[in-house]
């Protein structure tokens, strides 16, 4: 972090809670990968488990919530200092502000004003209502992996006119976090 001049360094799409999903199998795993993320000058990260899609109903907030919670004394315990926040990937699906009322789904870290947002890999499905959605919520999007993705990949014009439109809305917003960690 020398070399960048910062103080921390945040991981923010990281699936290392144990037993969830495809990030580590084992509690040992994932204390294994936490200390890694610290060696490589990680100082913070939002554990992101995948959440609907083929996990529709298993990973819920509360899982996620607990499983953190364990792995934050496991760290704690070994002196491996990395701060945690509850995060998930989330699949698309027309249900996810629902969810998000619902404390179903999890948003992004502890403001919860952000969302990461996974497409299937094996069929187009239009993000833009949930995106738009998700926007009226209060909620900023962000794809995961859109590099996966061939009709993003060919329309970064349609990309950018849609990311241009949601930070319009959030652009005081923005202004005022980002004179708050000035004066901090």
């Amino acid at each position: 972090m020398g070399l960048w001049g910062v103080a921390r360094s945040v991981d923010v799409h990281c699936h290392c809670l144990p037993g969830l999903d495809d990030g580590p199998k084992t509690m040992t795993d994932a204390i294994e990968l936490c200390a890694a993320l610290v060696e490589d000058g990680v100082t913070t990260v939002v554990a992101t488990p995948h959440q609907l899609g083929r996990y529709d109903r298993l990973n819920t907030a509360s899982l996620v919530r607990q499983t953190l919670s364990v792995l934050i004394e496991e760290l704690a315990s070994r002196n491996i200092p990395l701060e945690l926040f509850a995060g998930a990937d989330v699949r698309i699906d027309e249900r996810i502000v629902r969810l998000l009322e619902a404390d179903e789904v999890l948003a992004v870290g502890p403001s919860g004003k952000h969302l990461l947002l996974e497409f299937p890999h094996e069929t187009f499905v239009d993000p833009s209502p949930i995106i738009e959605a998700l926007a009226d919520f209060g909620i900023q999007t962000i794809i995961t992996h859109p590099e996966r993705h061939a009709f993003l990949t060919g329309s970064t014009r349609r990309l950018i006119k849609t990311s241009l439109k949601r930070i319009r809305r959030f652009r005081h917003r923005i202004k005022c976090i980002a004179k708050r960690h000035r004066t901090a």
